[in-house]
């Protein structure tokens, strides 16, 4: 069994996470990234790939792990501003993260690229995908939350 540990305490938000098996006492392993980092997910189990997380950062990119090995898969560098949000796709084949620079981006996790941008009127608070996997929903700082469609 493989849990995660991210400290996200108000005032001491922490530049890395840590991966902890409940059969030691210390991490797996401990995960960087550049300035603090504000969330996190994982993937779905798919079969033939690893089990992945994916850590945003106030560095403005968002860091993709295989959480067994603790090597980075993908360091996104799209945004201009710190990332606040991340979501897989339920097929574990993209990844979506808001940023306070009003972009949601969708990623492939085939490639590392860009596949879809889009844009709203303010900072992104939190991105969620749609259990078929045909919709995002963005929850912006100008109050509004924007239910996009998805195709592949």
């Amino acid at each position: 069994c493989v849990c995660v540990c991210v400290c996200l305490f108000p005032h001491s938000i922490r530049m890395f996470i840590q991966i902890w098996t409940m059969a030691q006492d210390e991490a797996m392993h401990t995960l960087r990234h550049t300035d603090k980092v504000y969330s996190l997910n994982w993937s779905c189990a798919v079969p033939g790939k690893p089990l992945m997380v994916a850590s945003a950062s106030f560095d403005s990119t968002t860091k993709v792990w295989d959480a067994v090995a603790g090597t980075c898969i993908f360091t996104l560098a799209g945004h201009a501003h710190p990332v606040y949000a991340v979501d897989f796709h339920p097929s574990g084949a993209y990844l979506a993260t808001g940023s306070f620079d009003f972009n949601l981006l969708v990623w492939s996790m085939q490639s590392g690229e860009i596949v879809q941008t889009y844009r709203g009127g303010g900072g992104i608070f939190e991105v969620c995908w749609s259990a078929p996997g045909d919709r995002i929903a963005a929850c912006y700082s100008d109050y509004t939350l924007a239910v996009l469609d998805f195709k592949a």
